[in-house]
């Protein structure tokens, strides 16, 4: 019974899919949406989630315009701490009761080394590290966004780059890896 109970409370349903959000980190979303932007859930929380594994962080993109508005829009309410980052990539750190939220600009690419900023998820998924990465979740329409096939790879167990390698934004990231 304790299931049925976290069900109501914590889930969205998603293209037949039911995606968990715990209340906190979808507050933090529904600040945005409030505001008029357009908040997702990207990256390794997504992708853990529909492995069926443990999401140990929540990593989430909006569609607002700068730095400055990304503060302003989390400091208007919220029981939540903000731990601003990195103004140049555009990351913020939210703490939402237990959670972690890393909430970040939209990106659309590098130029000369730092991040271009943009308003479209599709281009900043294009530009992750690889497709299972480029998976997002809409938490206004409660849907799942997979451009280039991270679902897929999922399913075959590939790991492939949306763009050749070196426009990748996180390739920087495998090179200890390899």
């Amino acid at each position: 019974m304790m299931f049925k109970t976290f069900k109501k409370e914590f889930c969205f349903m998603a293209m037949g899919w039911v995606m968990f959000v715990p209340r906190a980190v979808r507050e933090v979303g529904e600040a945005f949406i409030d505001e008029g932007f357009h908040p997702y859930l990207v990256g390794g929380s997504v992708r853990d989630y529909l492995l069926g594994n443990f999401i140990r962080d929540y990593d989430m993109v909006v569609d607002v315009p700068d730095f400055d508005k990304l503060i302003d829009v989390l400091s208007l309410g919220g029981d939540w701490i903000i731990v601003p980052l990195s103004p140049t990539w555009g990351v913020v750190q939210v703490l939402a009761g237990t959670f972690v939220i890393d909430v970040s600009l939209m990106r659309s690419g590098l130029r000369d080394g730092f991040p271009v900023f943009g308003r479209g998820v599709l281009r900043d998924l294009i530009h992750r590290d690889f497709t299972v990465n480029a998976i997002a979740y809409d938490l206004f329409s409660r849907e799942f966004v997979d451009p280039v096939g991270g679902r897929r790879d999922l399913r075959r167990r590939v790991i492939r780059t949306p763009l050749a390698p070196p426009k990748s934004l996180g390739m920087v990231g495998v090179v200890p890896f390899c």
